[in-house]
């Protein structure tokens, strides 16, 4: 395990993270080979663009990590539906009432 530092991140490579490729269509960080079976993987598994793939960097997974990272807008959002559902509910209870 490798503890290093970019920027303001301070950023744990996982055990594996040293064997990952990047696509680049979409930047996605992921393993070469399957997870079951040591076969290559010939596409991305986001966007689907075919290889070949880069070595991922430090850079590359810090830059994943922080893109995946909880967003104040996800709160809300999390709200919104939290409440629309809520509103579905008291009517479905409601109206059997």
């Amino acid at each position: 395990m490798k503890i290093s530092r970019i920027g303001g991140i301070v950023t744990i490579a996982l055990p594996g993270a040293e064997n990952a490729v990047v696509c680049g269509k979409c930047g996605l960080p992921f393993r070469g080979n399957h997870l079951f079976s040591d076969r290559s993987r010939k596409s991305c598994p986001r966007c689907g663009e075919r290889g070949p793939f880069r070595k991922a960097t430090d850079t590359d997974i810090a830059a994943y990590v922080e893109s995946q990272r909880i967003k104040p807008s996800d709160y809300v959002k999390a709200g919104v539906a939290l409440a629309i559902v809520g509103v579905v509910v008291a009517l479905i209870v409601w109206g059997n009432g």
